[in-house]
């Protein structure tokens, strides 16, 4: 798991339908993943943007999720994490049915997409 330690929820807004959440998260750039990835110049491995959509979601449902299918994953930009500490996660449920989620997604910042990602994940409990 990399909440919490990788990186924190700051805050959660939802539209009223609960389906559209406005996540603010703040990196942790002295996190021990950076020290591989990369010592000199660290950057957030593409798949911790993943990881970070499907734990953050996670917390939004209060379920446990396995993902099921990844689509249009789409690296835009690095994520410096000494620059980008602060960061916007954007999620739109598109549909929620047969304990299957399926999901729009992107990472942000004020002025760049750093990430974008379309995923179903089975709901395990």
């Amino acid at each position: 798991m990399l909440i919490n330690s990788f990186f924190n929820i700051s805050s959660i807004n939802k539209d009223e339908t609960n389906t559209k959440f406005n996540v603010v998260i703040e990196l942790n750039p002295q996190h021990s993943i950076y020290e591989g990835h990369f010592p000199d110049n660290p950057v957030v491995p593409g798949v911790c943007m993943q990881q970070m959509v499907k734990e953050t979601l996670s917390v939004i449902l209060e379920k446990t999720l396995l993902l099921s299918k990844a689509d249009n994953i789409k690296f835009l930009s690095i994520i410096i994490p000494n620059v980008n500490k602060v960061l916007k996660l954007n999620i739109n449920i598109r549909s929620s049915e047969n304990n299957l989620i399926k999901i729009d997604s992107n990472i942000a910042d004020e002025e760049i997409i750093f990430f974008k990602y379309n995923a179903s994940f089975k709901i395990t409990s």
